[in-house]
């Protein structure tokens, strides 16, 4: 099962944020980070899996263009904006 979590935040920087906080608390909360690479340039996505198994996705935007926030053709940046 996935979840998706949209953000319009006003705090959007890459490394902190919106993610920097949601990072803590889930981890705090004793949630499992289940995030695998990425650093798509439009968007920045977050994954933690719940005690009964779930796998729940936290998707950050960096654009309002529909077609930048669901390109799948554009490769990752390199490195990774995950932690």
């Amino acid at each position: 099962m996935f979840s998706t979590i949209h953000s319009r935040g006003k705090d959007l920087s890459p490394k902190r944020g919106l993610f920097g906080n949601v990072r803590i608390r889930l981890k705090t909360a004793g949630f499992r980070d289940s995030t695998p690479p990425n650093a798509h340039p439009h968007r920045r996505r977050v994954y933690f899996c719940d005690p009964e198994g779930n796998d729940w996705e936290f998707v950050q935007y960096y654009t309002q263009d529909p077609a930048e926030r669901n390109d799948y053709d554009l490769p990752d940046l390199k490195g990774s904006l995950t932690e």
